[in-house]
């Protein structure tokens, strides 16, 4: 424990002499032979760079890349292919509908699910959707894809498949299990 009494003082003059530079930014450089006017607009569209990393990282979570792998390449690929079509796809949904974050794409595009059900009576599976929101039907619509909007019958080489054609719940009637 410490029985001791602080004394804090502000030394005015500093602070009004550092007052002077309040609002203004300095920039470090290598381009010597640049003009500034150039160097200061290269910095200010580095945001773009710093933003696509963000959402290669957060909304689409490609990562880690190492490297030392020989798939790498490929995992950039990937990943610079999902950057390009999440971009393609907020830029039509800005122009059509209003502005939408790449992170809200993804949480609508997660959220959607299907029922899959077994009809008893014909033993036919069936898909039907659900958790449809508007926004979905926007992402949709800007995508050109026919929106998964009634019931379907799903055939049987997709019922095979280890990955159903959309996120599925077990239905009430009967449930999709062999």
């Amino acid at each position: 424990m410490v029985d001791a009494i602080a004394t804090v003082s502000v030394n005015r003059e500093k602070v009004e002499a550092d007052a002077r530079w309040d609002g203004i930014r300095g920039v470090l450089s290598s381009l010597k032979d640049r003009p500034a006017t150039e160097v200061l607009e290269q910095y200010r569209g580095l945001w773009q760079v710093e933003d696509a990393f963000r959402v290669t990282k957060r909304d689409l979570r490609i990562r880690p890349i190492h490297h030392c792998t020989p798939r790498w390449r490929g995992r950039v690929a990937i990943a610079f292919m999902s950057l390009h079509c999440a971009r393609h796809l907020a830029h039509g949904l800005r122009l059509q509908h209003g502005s939408m974050s790449t992170g809200a794409i993804n949480h609508e595009l997660v959220r959607a699910e299907c029922w899959a059900l077994q009809d008893p009576a014909t033993g036919k599976r069936l898909a039907a959707p659900m958790n449809h929101s508007r926004a979905l039907r926007r992402i949709h619509s800007t995508a050109g894809a026919k929106p998964f909007t009634e019931t379907v019958l799903l055939q049987p080489d997709s019922i095979a498949s280890p990955h159903p054609p959309c996120h599925t719940r077990e239905g009430s009637v009967v449930p999709l299990r062999k």
